[in-house]
């Protein structure tokens, strides 16, 4: 019970951490939809159904969570404007997807914090190994509209 609670406050810590590395302006993300960008900024140009492959998830929910990713959610609402689509070169109507400006700052921002987290870690305990685990799949991270 102990560390769940140190978990969840350690995946508490890092969400704070990003808000204050990418703003003010608070937002609501899926730790599916945090997956999906780091799929994308690990290889760019994937389809859905290859993002949706590498996820372990439907190729529905992948959508909605891709469209929500992009300018503008499935609802009308603005997006988080992470990543966008083009035409997928096969020309079978498929996209590719590839990280926004905006979304290779929060990645750079992630692996800028996890790396300070493990360097000051390893400083304080000798070696690390993390284990984050959130409790819920939403997650509150903090982006700034750019």
């Amino acid at each position: 019970m102990q560390n769940e609670h140190h978990e969840a406050a350690g995946a508490r810590a890092l969400i704070e951490a990003l808000g204050h590395a990418m703003g003010t302006t608070q937002i609501t993300v899926s730790a599916q939809s945090l997956r999906a960008v780091l799929i994308i900024a690990q290889e760019a140009g994937l389809t859905m159904t290859e993002i949706a492959s590498k996820l372990g998830g439907k190729q529905s929910t992948v959508s909605r969570t891709l469209l929500d990713l992009g300018n503008t959610k499935r609802n009308g609402d603005s997006g988080h404007r992470l990543v966008y689509a083009v035409p997928h070169p096969s020309g079978n109507h498929a996209k590719s997807y590839f990280l926004t400006s905006r979304g290779h700052k929060l990645v750079d921002e992630m692996a800028m914090l996890l790396e300070t987290g493990r360097s000051k870690a390893q400083k304080a305990f000798g070696s690390l190994k993390p284990s984050i685990r959130p409790t819920s799949d939403r997650l509150d991270v903090p982006l700034s509209p750019t």
